[in-house]
């Protein structure tokens, strides 16, 4: 059995972050799930692919097998951590795209890491003022929230605020989107 430490570096040698809420048991079950899909014939695995839902990326035809079972491995991870992360509350499956998904876990992992200190002067960068009576337990749901209307696609945030009953029809031009997000914001 693989050691954490081991695990992280496994892990982390992905390109994907390292979630203080991450057990050795959940990494040591993406662990052998790479391990099985990498055993599966490809044709099997494009099966696998189509059962869960996983978008194929599109592999070059002149690519070796083994490129395009990795490419469809990595696929399959990554549609398994936006599941988890979507489970977390990050809302995977509103922001859509991976990277940014990826980028908004790494900053919420960044901000559990800090000292208090660091955490509350970077709360207030972000224009959450800590009260002496506040706790980072109490903040981190806020700031989830904030990061997470901070990356959400324009038009999901349109439809978060409508369902705060935030007014959305500020006249802006279309070039003029940013303007209209951090209204939104």
């Amino acid at each position: 059995m693989l050691s954490m430490q081991q695990l992280h570096a496994w892990y982390a040698g992905l390109g994907l972050p390292i979630e203080s809420s991450m057990t050795q048991e959940e990494l040591m079950r993406l662990h052998k799930a790479c391990i099985v899909w990498s055993a599966l014939p490809l044709d099997e695995l494009h099966k696998e692919c189509i059962r869960l839902g996983v978008e194929i990326p599109v592999l070059d035809k002149h690519e070796e097998r083994d490129g395009q079972r990795s490419c469809l491995v990595y696929a399959l991870l990554l549609h398994d951590r936006m599941k988890a992360w979507e489970c977390q509350g990050f809302e995977a499956q509103r922001i859509g795209e991976i990277e940014t998904v990826v980028q908004l876990v790494c900053t919420y992992e960044s901000y559990q890491s800090m000292e208090d200190e660091e955490f509350a002067t970077a709360c207030a960068e972000e224009g959450l003022a800590l009260s002496g009576k506040t706790s980072r337990t109490e903040m981190m749901p806020w700031l989830k929230t904030l990061l997470i209307w901070q990356l959400l696609p324009l038009p999901e945030l349109v439809v978060e605020c409508q369902d705060r009953g935030l007014p959305t029809s500020i006249p802006l031009l279309p070039a003029d989107t940013d303007t209209q997000r951090s209204r939104n914001v």
